[in-house]
């Protein structure tokens, strides 16, 4: 099928980081080498374009009064450079996406051109998108694009069990979705499930949990010695609700037993007056 290819000023493009497929630290010291793939290949691309010729188009949509890159963030950079010294046009395709839609299509992304994204940032773009699309992704669409059977299958249960536990439902714009999923993280931390001090779990670059740890997920141990002493405590607060005096005598027992010297007097509660009434009221 013939796709209607229309020529953008460069700088009319915008991009918008979550739309970016790849994690932030491969644009710092990766050791998978994908960074330097990357600058590899803008380096081969600034030559074609500075020599004025032009590079697969990029996919854009439109939002609101601007253009955003869809698929293409590396090769817009390139026109984009060029731009500052020579006018110039960056080949075009325009998709009818909604912002949501984007989104929930961007597993796709770098899969047919370009340097392929990293198997983790692919697996981590597939369960975003299941989520944005409420479920909408088929385990053979996730095939198509490069994920095992067995992957896409789990990363699509672990997209409807979060879809159901934050309760996003198919109304929720992209922000309402976003902004379901950080308060899931954060009532994640809460409950335990990210260690001392943190007050959200491990996401990636936009926020989101793994889907491994949405299926796998198991409380942090936390074994300072705060903690412990919180824990000891709930558990002491128990035993004093059941019966306070026979608390008081057992620790004075281990006080002796244990010679911890412990400063403890057990001295029983003399009844009041109304609960001796209340014992001959029948």
């Amino acid at each position: 099928m013939n796709e209607k290819i229309m020529y953008l000023d460069p700088n009319e493009v915008d991009t918008d980081p979550r739309l970016q497929v790849r994690s932030e630290t491969v644009y710092g010291d990766d050791s998978r080498g994908e960074a330097e793939s990357l600058a590899a290949l803008r380096k081969r691309l600034f030559k074609i374009v500075s020599a004025g010729e032009h590079t697969d188009p990029i996919e854009v949509f439109r939002d609101g009064d601007e253009w955003l890159v869809f698929d293409g963030h590396n090769r817009l950079q390139v026109y984009q450079k060029v731009a500052e010294k020579t006018p110039t046009k960056i080949p075009a395709i325009v998709r009818p996406y909604s912002f949501k839609e984007a989104l929930s299509l961007a597993y796709m992304v770098n899969t047919r051109h370009g340097v392929s994204v990293s198997p983790s940032d692919a697996t981590r773009a597939a369960f975003r998108s299941c989520i944005f699309s409420n479920d909408g992704i088929s385990t053979s669409e996730l095939v198509k694009q490069g994920l095992g059977e067995r992957l896409a299958q789990k990363v699509r249960q672990a997209a409807r069990q979060l879809i159901e536990e934050a309760e996003v439902v198919r109304s929720d714009d992209e922000n309402d979705i976003i902004g379901k999923v950080t308060r899931w993280c954060k009532k994640m931390a809460k409950e335990g499930y990210a260690r001392a001090g943190l007050e959200t779990i491990p996401t990636d670059h936009l926020g989101f949990p793994s889907y491994r740890f949405v299926l796998d997920r198991k409380p942090i141990e936390d074994r300072s010695e705060a903690a412990r002493i919180e824990q000891m405590a709930r558990s002491i607060e128990k035993l004093v609700e059941q019966d306070e005096d026979v608390f008081l005598a057992a620790l004075k027992r281990v006080s002796r037993k244990t010679r911890l010297d412990l400063p403890v007097s057990v001295k029983r509660r003399e009844k009041r007056q109304e609960d001796l009434d209340e014992d001959l009221d029948f």
